[in-house]
Parts: C-alpha cells; structure tokens; sequence
C-alpha cells in the first residue's frame, strides 16, 4: 500500500504549527530561568558564601537539572571532604548535598555540581563508576571538573586546616 501524500498546504501548516510550538517552549524555558532566580534554595548551613555559590551554580546549569537542583536540600559540613550526596529516602523525599566548608571558594562550585550530578543520575553510592558519570554530567553542563582541579593543591590547604589527633 502507498503512504499517501500529503498536501503542500498540510506540509506547511504543520511546519508552522512545529515552529510556533518550538517558540513557545523557548519562551516558557526562559520564563521559567528568569523564575528560577528569584527561587529560594534549600540550605541548611551558616556560610553565606556557600549559599551564593550554590545559587550562582544551580543558574549556571541547563534547564531540566535546575529543576532538579531546586528540590535539593543543601547542608553543609565542617569536615575534610569536599562533599557528599545521598538519596532523599534517608531524609524524606528530597536528595540531599552536603558540601564542606573547608572547601575552598574556588572549587566550591565544581564540588556543588559534582554532587548534583549524582543526584541527577540518582547514584546510591560513589563508586568508581558513578563517579565517572558525574564527572562526564558535569563536563556536559559545561563545568570544571575534579579531574581538572589540581587535587594536590586542594588537598594541601585541607590538611592546613585539619588537626590530625594521634
């Protein structure tokens, strides 16, 4: 059986309608990222600095992972790691970030997005694998990465500032 033709004048009628609803979900995406600059975020913590950069990166962030970045909750921890995720069935339904506050400024952002990602891809653990899809999550997103931080320097300044008891 032959799939029968369709009109010129069908042809372009459906081309318009496509464009018009591209134009139209370009204009709600733009809305909806003007909106999200004045969304409160969820962070359970002291340091206003790390409040800013967790807002500055969740608007740095495609669209889709800001509506996800947004329903996180946000916490953050006086210890040597520069952070850690975990599912939001431990503490309700939302995921949950902990950033240290020994992380220093300049790779505040990249341990933001780090975490995330894996709270985007829903990893339950870090495992070496997780850890190489967060890391490609956030090179997609078009962030810096732990793998072009220089870890060496990073972790210098944490044991500057931790006070090892033997």
């Amino acid at each position: 059986m032959k799939a029968q033709e369709l009109p010129e004048s069908e042809i372009e009628r459906r081309r318009q309608m496509d464009i018009l609803a591209r134009e139209a979900t370009a204009r709600d995406r733009l809305r909806c990222l003007e909106l999200n600059k004045s969304r409160a975020v969820y962070y359970y913590g002291k340091n206003d600095a790390i409040r800013q950069a967790i807002k500055a990166t969740i608007l740095k962030l495609p669209y889709h992972a800001q509506q996800f970045a947004f329903q996180c909750r946000y916490l953050s921890i006086p210890a040597a790691a520069a952070g850690y995720s975990f599912p939001g069935e431990v503490l309700g339904s939302h995921w949950v970030v902990l950033i240290s506050e020994l992380t220093p400024l300049a790779q505040m952002e990249t341990a933001i997005v780090h975490e995330i990602a894996h709270g985007f891809l829903k990893h339950p653990t870090d495992s070496g694998h997780d850890e190489e899809q967060a890391e490609s999550l956030c090179r997609e997103w078009g962030f810096q990465t732990f793998i072009s931080v220089d870890l060496d320097e990073w972790l210098a300044r944490v044991k500057q500032t931790c006070v090892i008891e033997t």
